[in-house]
């Protein structure tokens, strides 16, 4: 038969954890509740946002005939950006602003000396570059890992103006006293404003006075041509090779956003 002090022992031990459990669940509860209402806090206020970002547009050439060599490339361009978010809660906003920056492509030509009956090979890089401004306006839907770390998926569209016109490059030879134009590529930019839809996922972290640093990725799809380039190569004034390239308004980037939350009442650790 047991003995009455181990049936007190072990009953109290059961009781203890019984208890224990309980008060466990209290807190857990307890500490949730205190995680909602910062939650709420954080985005009780309308945000507003700066930051940058650096976008990739990639250009493709589309056909080639001829002689000549030229290729495409696709090189990092740079905008700023600046944001307001209207928060219907901690989960679910609503983002609008402007961001103004350049898009930049680089090309580069080439004419060997055999095929165009001059003293030496030929070829020279080129650099474009694209101012733009977009106001963009997009649903924010948040997904929180933890305490201060959250996922945000951004979906929408956006209105992109870019500077309009043509221009014009060339590749010359110097023959003697005379000199041959040996390549020419006209640039043809779409008047605007051209459309797109966007999408983007980001990640946050509260930083400890209460706003957010984000970074994201990002990408913008859209139907039509930005630009259109037309090029051809000569060789003693008759057309040699000719070509065509394109920029489409398709792009990613990647960016750095820091959110101003206004929010005086989170606690901090």
């Amino acid at each position: 038969m047991p003995h009455p002090s181990f049936v007190s022992t072990h009953y109290f031990t059961v009781v203890k954890a019984i208890l224990c459990s309980a008060f466990s669940l209290f807190l857990c509860g307890k500490s949730f509740s205190q995680k909602s209402s910062e939650r709420e806090l954080l985005f009780l206020k309308n945000h507003i946002a700066a930051g940058f970002e650096i976008p990739f547009l990639v250009t493709q050439q589309e056909e080639h005939k001829g002689l000549g060599s030229l290729k495409v490339r696709t090189l990092p361009g740079f905008a700023l950006k600046v944001e307001y978010t209207y928060n219907f809660n901690e989960y679910i906003g609503i983002t609008s602003g402007s961001k103004f920056g350049v898009q930049i492509f680089g090309y580069s030509a080439a004419a060997d000396a055999e095929n165009f009956f001059i003293s030496k090979d030929l070829s020279r890089k080129y650099f474009q570059m694209v101012p733009f401004f977009s106001i963009p306006l997009m649903l924010n839907l948040r997904i929180f890992i933890s305490e201060r770390n959250l996922l945000q998926v951004d979906l929408g569209a956006a209105v992109t103006f870019f500077t309009p016109g043509n221009t014009l490059s060339t590749m010359s030879y110097r023959n003697g006293t005379a000199t041959e134009q040996v390549f020419e590529m006209n640039l043809h930019f779409a008047e605007p404003p051209q459309f797109t839809l966007h999408a983007g996922l980001s990640y946050g972290l509260v930083v400890r006075n209460g706003n957010i640093l984000k970074a994201g990725v990002s990408y913008d799809f859209g139907k039509r041509k930005m630009m259109k380039g037309d090029y051809s190569f000569h060789s003693h004034d008759v057309t040699v090779g000719s070509g065509k390239i394109f920029s489409s308004l398709n792009h990613l980037s990647v960016g750095v956003t820091y959110v101003f939350t206004r929010d005086v009442g989170l606690q901090k650790d």
